[in-house]
């Protein structure tokens, strides 16, 4: 396996279980206490932008349709996370 395609795959993991998180499958909440749950939330949202955006860099010359779905992906986690975060602020 290529690093390109064990990056994809990392990434697409921390995409669904952010969406299990996101979408309250798996309720963080009830399971730990409020900062760790939050700061797992922090760590699973933040690895996923990250892995999502560096697989699409790196795959935009090989395969633009899976580049420009991870691209799309990412800034949507992005803007949920900050939005999320600047909400929780208020």
């Amino acid at each position: 396996m290529k690093k390109s395609n064990v990056l994809l795959f990392v990434a697409v993991i921390f995409y669904i279980i952010h969406a299990l998180i996101y979408t309250q499958v798996i309720n963080l909440y009830d399971i730990f206490n409020d900062t760790i749950a939050q700061s797992i939330y922090d760590f699973v949202c933040t690895s996923g932008i990250v892995s999502g955006f560096t697989s699409a860099y790196i795959n935009h010359e090989e395969n633009k349709t899976v580049a420009i779905t991870f691209t799309v992906i990412s800034f949507t986690l992005l803007v949920i996370y900050i939005m999320g975060m600047l909400i929780g602020s208020m």
